[in-house]
């Protein structure tokens, strides 16, 4: 899907207007990144590395306590990382569909490794 950030125009003309030969005034890079848009890479980092710890967090200690408060502290790192693709999309360096996506190429693939490398705490014992 490539489509250009929400915000790449306006890093070609960072004053909001086009020039007569459309010619881009930033950098080649800037460009080429300001197109990188499908799917956010910091909301797949978020997911990834979040959703591994929250899931850790639910299997250490789902089976020690059970209560609300154990299962509203291990969803504070995926709250976290839903925050920064909000921001992401808030800041204008995604659309939605893109953090959508990052979501949930991370979680899948933090849900993969800690399926495939963690047990849970009551598998320990035997």
């Amino acid at each position: 899907m490539p489509r250009p950030r929400p915000d790449f125009f306006y890093r070609c003309f960072p004053c909001g207007v086009a020039s007569k030969q459309l010619h881009c005034l930033i950098k080649v890079h800037d460009v080429v990144e300001g197109r990188k848009s499908f799917p956010s890479g910091h909301t797949s980092f978020a997911f990834c590395s979040l959703g591994f710890l929250s899931l850790w967090l639910y299997g250490k200690l789902k089976t020690a306590f059970r209560n609300l408060r154990v299962e509203i502290f291990c969803m504070l790192p995926l709250a976290l990382a839903t925050l920064i693709g909000v921001s992401r999309c808030c800041d204008n360096h995604h659309h939605w569909e893109d953090v959508v996506a990052g979501g949930i190429l991370g979680f899948s693939s933090s849900y993969f490794c800690y399926k495939v490398y963690c047990k849970p705490a009551d598998h320990l014992c035997e």
